[in-house]
């Protein structure tokens, strides 16, 4: 990961502290994961933020984890893709 992406995740962490169930890289973009109850509060924050800078969201999806060979928290996980345009990245 980048020096400003690790700082990102970071500050991501420290604004919402629990709610960040875990944060990856895959495929040269961070992977967030966070509980259902914050995840407005997230999305608006990567918008307004202007570290972030989010101002697109770019696809909506869901994923059923029932036939799923690893076990995961939930059967369900929706799965947003967000782009800064102004900054180039996911």
């Amino acid at each position: 990961m980048t020096d400003s992406l690790v700082e990102r995740l970071d500050q991501l962490k420290a604004e919402f502290g629990d709610a960040i169930l875990e944060t990856e890289l895959a495929r040269d973009m961070p992977v967030i994961v966070c509980t259902r109850e914050k995840s407005f509060a997230l999305l608006r924050f990567m918008k307004e933020d202007p570290a972030f800078d989010c101002n697109l969201l770019t696809d909506v999806t869901a994923v059923d984890y029932m036939k799923y060979p690893i076990k995961q928290r939930q059967r369900f996980a929706v799965v947003l893709h967000l782009l800064s345009i102004t900054k180039n990245w996911r």
